[in-house]
């Protein structure tokens, strides 16, 4: 999935600069944009965190595994655009995913008239560098393509319902390769609202887990010979995101 991921931006972001021709009706002279979005995250892959269970005199009557990407949910950049050619951009933005929405694990019996609730809040956030080729087709559409990278940095809180303990995961900062195809439309000189389908290849490693339900910490060791002491867990990030947003050429 990486490489094709990698391998599909690449020739598109290639295509898109050897024939893009300049476009002699844009009146815009302004090379730098700040631009804002909001996405929301479809996740590719997922790690089993949890399961929502139902039973009824101690057998199971309904069972729903629970999957964990941090790269699910709603997404907001904010950033800067400047032109680097008249076909090409250079773009930084910061990225924030609040956690929304939240993974919830209901364990409920019936028989006993009980329900138990673990709810999971995973969060990321990070800076992106991308490069922007831009291409004008039969003077209708004004689209681009990109590519570059990433780092981002996640965190996940968790809650059980019948307890008063805060657990949470602690991973690792990751480095992603990201990649965009989008359409730009001007609405004025001042003023460019543009749709996006944006990819993000990364995984996160967990470090330790703290427990919401017993207050412990799990640590984890790549370089651990102890037997009790397991590697570190990878739960992936991957996920193509769907973005409207605007830019505001400023000077």
């Amino acid at each position: 999935m990486r490489k094709f991921g990698l391998v599909f931006v690449l020739i598109g972001s290639l295509a898109f600069a050897i024939f893009a021709q300049k476009d002699p009706a844009n009146k815009n002279s302004k090379d730098f944009s700040l631009c804002g979005s909001i996405a929301y995250g479809l996740g590719v892959g997922g790690q089993w965190i949890d399961a929502s269970v139902k039973t009824n005199n101690q057998a199971i009557v309904e069972k729903s595994d629970k999957y964990l990407n941090y790269g699910d949910g709603f997404k907001l950049e904010l950033g800067g655009i400047y032109r680097l050619m008249e076909n090409l951009d250079a773009q930084a933005v910061l990225s924030y995913n609040p956690g929304v929405p939240e993974i919830q694990a209901v364990n409920e019996s019936i028989s006993d008239n009980t329900k138990v609730t673990n709810t999971y809040q995973a969060g990321m956030f990070g800076i992106k560098v991308m490069a922007l080729p831009r291409v004008r087709i039969l003077d209708l559409l004004d689209m681009y393509t990109g590519f570059g990278f990433g780092l981002y940095f996640a965190s996940l809180s968790w809650a059980n319902s019948s307890t008063n303990f805060n657990g949470n995961f602690e991973t690792s900062p990751a480095l992603a390769f990201c990649g965009s195809i989008g359409v730009n439309y001007p609405v004025h000189n001042d003023l460019i609202i543009y749709g996006e389908i944006g990819l993000e290849l990364m995984s996160l490693t967990v470090n330790s887990i703290q427990s919401a339900i017993t207050d412990e910490q799990t640590n984890f060791d790549q370089n651990s010979t102890a037997n009790n002491i397991d590697p570190p867990k990878k739960v992936p990030g991957t996920n193509v995101a769907l973005r409207v947003g605007a830019k505001f050429p400023i000077f």
